[in-house]
């Protein structure tokens, strides 16, 4: 039976996941309106191509390096994280599915986990070749001479946001484990037996 201490600690540590759970969507929610913006102008870029490649033969000649080389990688690694947050992902639990709530929870874990450890790597490689590319000033070779670090920069920044959301997500379920062993866990973890 927890004690009162205990449910303050309970409580305390609860208003703290949900501050940074909050302050994190946040953040995901700019990168990805930033995501968006970018989707926009590729669009809004692409038809303005179009109409002066084939009304005035005047096409944009950089189009194709901005959007390539700078709104697509924008796009996908800045939206990237709202849709873990909102489980947009793909999600295979056709495992899951046919085993009991408690090892539903220990398979919840084992994925947290080693989604941290892949992701964390898939961070620290991105972060070193962003650095990398500024450090030696890559440039990439297009009717523009566009500089590389910028290109590098989003997946990164996506994959971090994604990372964090992760240990938070790994951190809440471990806190809530400790806290309350006898009770069902309130998880996507745990699907409906059909």
């Amino acid at each position: 039976m927890p004690t009162k201490s205990a449910g303050y600690r309970m409580n305390r540590r609860q208003r703290v996941l949900r501050r940074l759970h909050s302050s994190l969507a946040t953040i995901e929610d700019l990168a990805l309106l930033s995501g968006c913006a970018s989707l926009f102008l590729i669009m809004v870029i692409k038809a303005v191509d179009v109409t002066l490649r084939y009304c005035f033969n005047f096409p944009l000649q950089w189009s194709y390096g901005l959007i390539s080389h700078y709104l697509l990688v924008a796009a996908f690694f800045l939206a990237m994280p709202y849709t873990y947050r909102v489980g947009g992902h793909v999600n295979v639990d056709v495992v899951v599915r046919s085993v009991a709530r408690p090892l539903q929870a220990a398979f919840g874990m084992l994925t947290l986990f080693l989604s941290l450890l892949l992701f964390g790597v898939i961070f620290y490689e991105g972060l070193i070749s962003t650095v990398h590319s500024w450090r030696g000033t890559e440039i990439m070779p297009d009717f523009y001479n566009w500089s590389s670090w910028t290109s590098n920069v989003f997946a990164p920044i996506g994959i971090f946001l994604v990372e964090f959301r992760i240990a938070l997500n790994l951190a809440a379920r471990l806190l809530n484990i400790a806290d309350e062993p006898d009770e069902p866990q309130d998880s996507p973890f745990f699907l409906p037996r059909k």
